[in-house]
C-alpha cells in the first residue's frame, strides 16, 4: 500500500460487471478441456479468442446457457453457448439461507488449491505454538503497512495463527526490493533477517548459491490471485483481502471467515 492510503485498512473485497460482444461466431459448446473447447473452433477464431481470453479451464456454471470459464489470470468469465457474448463479474445464487456469490466460492477453491501445491520452502513461517489457523500473507519489506502488521506477528501466534510470507515485490521481479527480499529468503536465519529488512537494514547474502525461485513463485502466484497492494491476506477459507488489520481484527475476520463457510 502507499502511504497516501487510508491509515488502516479492513479486508474488504468488490466486484463488477459487463457485457461486451464478440465478434466470434462460436466460441464455445459443451464442457470440459480446453482441447475440447477448441476443438469447436477454426484456426482463425480460436487466434481471436486466445487474444481476448486466454482460457485454462472450463466447465458448465449453474446458468442454463453459460459456461464457466477460468483465466490465466485466475479471473472468470461467463461465456453464452453460442459463443456471441462473455460476462465478466460476479456469479450470485439466492438460496433459502441467503445469497451466494459463486464466483468468489470458485476463486477461494482455486486459491486453495495453489497455495497447497506451493513448496514449503517457499514461504516464510511464524508458526503458532498451539496453532488453530493459518493465514498467508504477500508482503513487501518496503511497504510501511507489512511493517505494521508483522509487529502483530507475536500477538497473532499467541493467538494459535500462523503466519505464512509469500513475497510480493509490488516494483517487480527486477526491483531493488526483490534483490532485498532474495537476501531475506536465502539467509540462514531468514526470520531475523526479514526483521531486520523491515526496519530498513539489508541482509548480507551471496545471491549466487540461492535462486530467487521463492520470490518469482510468490509475485507470479499473487498476480494470478489478483493481488493489488500490500499486505494482501489469505484466510483459512481462501478469501482474499488486502491492508493492515491489527491481531486482533484479523483474528476475528478468520472466526466470521470460518462461521461464513460452515454456513455454505
Amino acid at each position: 500500500m502507499n502511504m497516501g492510503d487510508a491509515e488502516a485498512r479492513a479486508l474488504a473485497w468488490a466486484g463488477g460487471a459487463m457485457l461486451v460482444t464478440l465478434p466470434v461466431a462460436a466460441l464455445i459448446a459443451g464442457v470440459g478441456s480446453v482441447f475440447a473447447l477448441w476443438t469447436q473452433l477454426g484456426e482463425d477464431n480460436q487466434q481471436q479468442v486466445e487474444a481476448v481470453l486466454p482460457i485454462v479451464e472450463s466447465r458448465l456454471s449453474p446458468v442454463l446457457g453459460l459456461n464457466e470459464a477460468r483465466l490465466q489470470s485466475g479471473e472468470r468469465v461467463y461465456i453464452s453457448h453460442g459463443g456471441n457474448f462473455f460476462l465478466v463479474g460476479n456469479l450470485f445464487q439466492v438460496t433459502a439461507e441467503g445469497v451466494v456469490n459463486l464466483t468468489e466460492i470458485a476463486h477461494r477453491e482455486d486459491r486453495l488449491g495453489e497455495l497447497a501445491s506451493v513448496p514449503e520452502d517457499r514461504f516464510l513461517s511464524f508458526i503458532a505454538n498451539d496453532e488453530r489457523a493459518v493465514v498467508t500473507v504477500f508482503t513487501d519489506t518496503s511497504c510501511p503497512y507489512c511493517q505494521l502488521l508483522h509487529r502483530e506477528v507475536a500477538k497473532l501466534n499467541e493467538l494459535g495463527i500462523t503466519v505464512r510470507y509469500l513475497a510480493f515485490p509490488r516494483a517487480g521481479l527486477n526491483s531493488t526490493v526483490a534483490s532485498q527480499m532474495q537476501s531475506v529468503w536465502c539467509s540462514s536465519q531468514p526470520e531475523n533477517a526479514l526483521e531486520q529488512a523491515f526496519q530498513g537494514g539489508w541482509v548480507q547474502v551471496d545471491q549466487n548459491t540461492c535462486s530467487g525461485a521463492a520470490i518469482s513463485t510468490g509475485f507470479e502466484l499473487g498476480q494470478r490471485f489478483g493481488v493489488r497492494g500490500t499486505p494482501a491476506v489469505v484466510l483459512p477459507n481462501g478469501e482474499l483481502g488486502e491492508g493492515y488489520m491489527s491481531a486482533a481484527q484479523l483474528a476475528e475476520a478468520i472466526s466470521a471467515s470460518s462461521a461464513g463457510s460452515e454456513s455454505h
